[in-house]
């Protein structure tokens, strides 16, 4: 539920733009997906803004900022669809936040640590990224990772022999 807080806070501390769009390696950004958030960010006055992402190809399930209002008060989806002005993004990914609420990845720490300091937000109502299901997998993100390493674990004696 930490997985990628290094090399976030890694890749933000080397930006050089006004702007921090988060990509994990399971994400695919629509050719659009910038533009679009950009767009909406400044016609808003906003700092952070997102849109929604689908999961998976075969059975695609859409997620869509408005997901996250019901929970936090403000639209929001998780980082495939995220838009950050760059000193918002540099707040850091925090490796310690599953000690903080049980089942509570690092997006949504640095979310309420944002919503604390009182960043706007905005979103989209548009599908701009995608997260592929996990190749030999019928699940996208971490759902299909876990069961891609269940499967070649299965497959590789332990210990070797």
């Amino acid at each position: 539920m930490v997985a990628g807080w290094r090399p976030r806070n890694r890749g933000v501390r080397h930006s050089r733009g006004e702007w921090v769009y988060w990509v994990s390696d399971d994400d695919v950004l629509l050719p659009n997906a910038v533009e679009l958030l950009l767009k909406e960010a400044r016609e808003a006055g906003v700092e952070s803004v997102s849109g929604g992402y689908q999961a998976g190809l075969v059975d695609p399930i859409a997620h869509y900022p408005a997901e996250g209002e019901k929970e936090f008060g403000h639209p929001i989806s998780g980082p495939p669809a995220w838009l950050c002005r760059s000193y918002v993004a540099r707040m850091r990914w925090n490796r310690f936040s599953w000690s903080k609420k049980w089942n509570r990845p690092s997006d949504y720490d640095l979310f309420e640590r944002m919503v604390k300091l009182g960043v706007r937000f905005s979103s989209i109502r548009s599908i701009v990224a995608t997260q592929p299901e996990v190749e030999g997998t019928q699940y996208p993100g971490r759902r299909g990772a876990i069961q891609a390493w269940t499967q070649k674990s299965a497959q590789t004696p332990f210990p070797p022999e």
